[in-house]
């Protein structure tokens, strides 16, 4: 068994048969078995074989490039292709939603591949949807520490998450956490960013907790500016980049409650902004003078 620590629950991994390859974006998570021990929180995935081909005739629900969600008799099955093996992996949704174990059933055939990265299984193996149960939300946003605290970066792809949280790192010395995803929940009653072991294309992937001081709603513009939103934007800003299944009323449900809360405990404010210096300058001043007198 390997053991992960993420955002204060542990992930345990009974590999079976079929080890995943631990990789550098997953090492910082690993925790020794003694030190789990007595752990109240634990989520674990198991291994079995299934032929996972033969489902190919049941309803076919979504589909794209790396799974495709069916309807069977036993319930809803996500199935994941891996490298040149089609069908390689996959978990009934219910078994997600049932409790703390969570089988997952492997291709026969992937024993001839190469294995599967811990980064690659935890993006999809339903982990955000377990986490969300425990009240804690996946953003996607580009992560960055200052002064002890964290600011997060979110807006659609493309739109610069990275690079602002470049230029911080170049202008201000922030240390730059993940630049793509995040782990937000409550810790002793405050909002606190945590680190989540999948990550974007700078492999830049550390476990750092800290109190989060901000959300910043990027929007490429002319000029850099700081805007207020509203109660209902920034609601919708945050739910847009929280991590869920699509089809699944209950998460969305969940998501904006959690969104909700974010957005009335905890900065949630918008930068247009262009690619340079100025960007920095600008929600710095507002981040260090016209939060404290305004409150927004």
């Amino acid at each position: 068994m390997t053991f992960y620590s993420i955002g204060d629950t542990i992930i345990c991994w009974n590999k079976g048969n079929f080890p995943l390859e631990l990789d550098e974006n997953t090492l910082p998570f690993v925790v020794r078995e003694q030190d789990v021990s007595a752990a109240e929180d634990m989520i674990c995935y198991t291994s079995a074989e299934v032929q996972l081909g033969q489902y190919k005739e049941q309803r076919l629900l979504q589909i794209n490039e790396t799974y495709e969600l069916y309807e069977t008799e036993r319930g809803h099955l996500m199935i994941y292709h891996w490298a040149t093996c089609r069908f390689a992996y996959g978990f009934w949704l219910e078994d997600l939603k049932a409790g703390n174990e969570v089988p997952c059933y492997f291709n026969p055939k992937m024993r001839e591949e190469i294995p599967i990265t811990t980064s690659r299984f935890f993006s999809t193996a339903g982990l955000h949807a377990k986490l969300l149960q425990r009240d804690a939300v996946v953003l996607h946003a580009s992560y960055v520490c200052r002064n002890g605290a964290a600011i997060l970066f979110t807006a659609p792809s493309e739109t610069g998450k990275t690079t602002q949280a470049r230029l911080w790192e170049k202008y201000r010395g922030a240390e730059i956490i993940n630049d793509d995803r995040v782990l937000l929940r409550k810790y002793q009653g405050v909002w606190h960013a945590f680190g989540y072991p999948c990550c974007g294309s700078s492999k830049i992937c550390k476990n750092r907790t800290l109190p989060l001081q901000a959300v910043v709603v990027l929007e490429q513009g002319a000029e850099n500016r700081v805007c207020a939103l509203s109660a209902a934007q920034k609601i919708r800003a945050l739910v847009s980049g929280i991590e869920v299944y699509l089809w699944d009323r209950e998460e969305i449900d969940r998501s904006f409650c959690l969104a909700g809360q974010i957005a009335g405990e905890v900065p949630v404010i918008k930068l247009v902004c262009r690619p340079d210096a100025g960007a920095v300058a600008a929600l710095d001043r507002y981040l260090e003078e016209e939060w404290y007198a305004t409150g927004i």
